[in-house]
């Protein structure tokens, strides 16, 4: 028994067997479009596509607003980027080995500076005491294992 499509309306009535029977057949036949044709229907649409982009060019302004908007995107990237230690807070400054976050490599960083003779940062004196010295590696350790819940407080 052959499942047979059913016409979208509202009383829903069958559509003839022979009409069903016909579709079926035609959707199975393969048709020959010899390439002449092919390469005609192509031009014709390049064609038409070329006219419709002449016909709707984009307006000088809206390309005006987007190099407007990228030069204004891209001054407040580099102004931030100028100037990371003012919209930084100390403890990120703190990020000796530069991998965007405080973390207990950071602390055993500063460990390996103060037994070393090399001039210290001032913005690893995390702990704001004026010095840097073995209270700020204990600081950054500590920012660095502590909790989430105790970094929102």
């Amino acid at each position: 028994m052959t499942d047979r499509p059913k016409v979208d309306s509202p009383d829903d009535q069958a559509l003839p067997p022979q009409l069903v029977d016909d579709l079926r057949t035609l959707s199975r036949s393969r048709c020959y479009v010899p390439a002449e044709v092919d390469q005609r229907i192509v031009d014709e649409a390049q064609q038409h596509l070329a006219t419709v982009a002449r016909r709707y060019p984009m307006p000088w302004w809206v390309a005006a607003a987007a190099v407007i908007t990228l030069a204004a995107t891209l001054a407040i990237f580099w102004q931030h980027q100028d100037h990371p230690a003012v919209t930084r807070p100390a403890h990120v400054a703190a990020d000796l080995d530069g991998n965007g976050k405080l973390d207990i490599l950071d602390a055993f960083a500063l460990a390996r500076q103060l037994q070393s003779s090399a001039p210290h940062d001032p913005a690893c004196d995390v702990n704001h005491d004026g010095a840097v010295d073995r209270a700020d590696v204990d600081a950054i350790a500590q920012l660095a294992v502590r909790l989430p819940e105790e970094a929102k407080s």
